[in-house]
């Protein structure tokens, strides 16, 4: 088994270099866990460029593998390290030299920047969690950053007392700088101080009060393309809120983070949108305190990604009347996790963003008919959570969707029968109706093939014509009308100029590809048809069948989440998810089987996970 195992490695190095794939490596973090630290890194046949250290004691031999490959890094991480902090100021030598090449650097527990004597490329810093950051050690980034672009404090303690001191008592605790308490203008100078590169700033979980946080605003010349606000940062405290304020004096921001501000409310939020036009990005979540203000949310044009999971203060009807006015048509991400967002208003919504690439619906009302339309249209998917849906069964997945089985087909939307407004009744319609409409004025409209006796058996009711129609829904809009009120889709080059840089580590820009531009996305997927196009190629009396449209027809999607959903079955699982690029699958139950999941690895060859079962190599 060990000489077999020489041998791949030797066969996997010598492919590497044949392809020139040595590259692949780069975005692959390689973690160093524990005690054997040292022994691992001295059996590393291959310098990886992003390494993360959790609990490893820094020891000279872990110092000397920096200082030995410094100009290599691109990203490190620190978690939980132990470490003599004092001796660098004993020795100052000891220090890693110049790292030209160090991007990012990501500290848990530990001060790893005092390990560095300069980074003068360095564009992140980033403290996680509750981190106890001293004046001095400000004091010393202020020399060895100059260029900082990212500035994420996490849990950095700042006394909100020390603030109060500072600015009734003058300078005195910067005079005599203490090594249990950051004061905030040691915060404010060291911003201040980088305000012609700083663009992203994160305090999410800070004790910094609001005071501060305006204060920040108002920093001359800075301007902030990103901000994560903390839970301190009260958004309704009188007639001029502290997150109107921030926004007003800071209208460069195009992503705004919300999601620690648990009373977050309708003004907060609206003050956000008329403040923003610009906005790309927006994450927020409040439980009970929002409703009216999602309308002007869906008002904001650049939009590109929404994040609200959790809002089930947001009525059906204030989502209704908000995607019938919506003006977003560039969303790559939306996140509706647990709302009470109605399947007509989802599918209207989702037809008007096709280029989305990252679709949260779990936990929602969507139906068989809305996952047809995605699996249509939305053929730029890379990950998509249906999870907790209890309106989507078997059908939605293959595609053979029952019509005629309380839903009828509007033009390219749908809406549910019980849906409809409860004051549409059979007076009401009648009285909607011309009278003058006859049997023959009824054939005009539809085939000429279609008879009396034939309607009447496919349909109960009889059509209601485009007046009423107009007064039940929001109006239908053919594919020439979507494009006329639709912005013109931008190349692959400008999109990567709008779109914000991702951050995290495990960053979703990883694993995604790059937008496609126009040509390219109308290759891909089906021609959109018009309304009459539709109509000649697809009778009313055709059966569902014939225009099955699987969810495998997502032909760029990853991740799958279709966990507990019980009106799923393995046999349909089966029939349906074949797949050439998913890797990760979460399976309704009952519990997965070695059969089923071995047929299911079979007909999806880079699929890696079902549940907890990892494919055997």
């Amino acid at each position: 088994m060990g000489h077999s195992s020489v041998n791949g490695a030797v066969v996997c190095k010598s492919w590497l270099d044949v392809i020139n794939g040595r590259s692949l490596l780069h975005d692959i973090i390689f973690c160093v866990v524990g005690e054997n630290a040292s022994k691992i890194l001295s059996c590393l046949t291959r310098l990886f460029v992003r390494i993360r250290f959790e609990n490893v004691s820094i020891n000279d031999y872990i110092l000397e593998f920096l200082k030995q490959f410094r100009n290599e890094f691109i990203a490190l991480y620190f978690t939980d390290c132990s470490v003599d902090i004092d001796r660098f100021d004993r020795n100052p030598e000891d220090r890693i030299p110049c790292c030209d090449n160090l991007l990012y650097l990501t500290m848990t527990g530990v001060n790893a920047f005092l390990f560095f004597a300069s980074l003068p490329k360095l564009k992140a810093l980033h403290f996680d969690c509750r981190f106890v950051l001293r004046y001095h050690d400000l004091c010393e980034m202020e020399a060895i950053i100059p260029s900082l672009a990212e500035l994420n404090l996490g849990g950095v303690v700042c006394n909100p007392n020390v603030y109060i001191s500072i600015q009734t008592g003058g300078k005195r605790v910067q005079e005599q700088p203490s090594d249990r308490i950051l004061s905030f203008p040691v915060i404010r100078n060291f911003i201040a101080n980088r305000r012609g590169t700083l663009t992203r700033l994160s305090v999410g979980k800070t004790d910094l009060p609001p005071e501060a946080l305006i204060e920040i605003s108002e920093i001359s010349d800075l301007k902030l393309e990103k901000m994560v606000f903390n839970s301190h940062f009260l958004p309704d405290l009188g007639r001029s809120t502290n997150l109107e304020e921030f926004c007003r004096n800071q209208r460069h921001l195009t992503h705004v983070n919300l999601k620690e501000l648990s009373r977050l409310t309708d003004h907060g939020l609206i003050s956000v949108c008329h403040n923003l036009q610009n906005l790309q990005i927006l994450e927020f979540s409040s439980r009970h305190l929002i409703d009216r203000g999602i309308v002007e949310v869906f008002k904001l044009e650049k939009l590109r990604s929404l994040c609200m999971p959790n809002c089930i203060g947001i009525s059906p009807s204030t989502f209704h009347q908000a995607v019938s006015q919506t003006e977003v048509t560039r969303l790559v991400c939306l996140n509706l996790e647990q709302t009470l967002i109605s399947d007509a208003a989802l599918c209207t919504l989702l037809l008007r963003n096709k280029n989305i690439e990252y679709l949260y619906v779990n936990e929602t009302r969507v139906s068989d008919a809305t996952l047809w339309e995605i699996s249509r249209h939305l053929t730029k998917l890379i990950l998509l959570n249906l999870s907790g849906c209890p309106g989507i069964s078997d059908a939605g997945l293959t595609g053979e969707v029952e019509w005629d089985n309380g839903i009828r087909e509007r033009g390219r939307n749908y809406v549910l029968a019980e849906e409809r407004p409860e004051e549409e009744d059979a007076s009401a319609d009648a009285e909607e109706r011309p009278e003058e409409e006859d049997a023959s004025a009824d054939a005009e409209e539809r085939p000429k093939e279609e008879d009396a006796s034939a309607d009447a058996e496919e349909r109960p009711e009889e059509e209601e014509d485009a007046s009423a129609d107009a007064e039940e829904r929001p109006e239908e809009e053919d594919a020439s009308a979507d494009a006329e009120e639709r912005p013109e889709e931008e190349d692959a080059s400008a999109d990567a100029e709008e779109r914000p840089e991702e951050e995290d580590a495990s960053a979703d820009a990883e694993e995604r590809p790059e937008e496609e531009d126009a040509s390219a996305d109308a290759e891909e997927r089906p021609e959109e048809e018009d309304a009459s196009a539709d109509a000649e190629e697809r009778p009313e009396e055709e059966d569902a069948s014939a225009d099955a449209v699987p969810i495998s027809n997502l032909k760029k999607l990853k991740w799958l989440d279709l966990s507990n959903n019980k009106r799923l079955t393995h046999e349909g699982l089966l029939k349906s998810i074949r797949f050439q690029h998913l890797k990760d699958l979460f399976t309704p139950p009952p519990r997965v089987t070695e059969s089923f999941a071995k047929a299911l690895f079979d007909q999806n060859p880079s699929l890696r996970r079902i549940d907890s079962i990892v494919r055997k190599s």
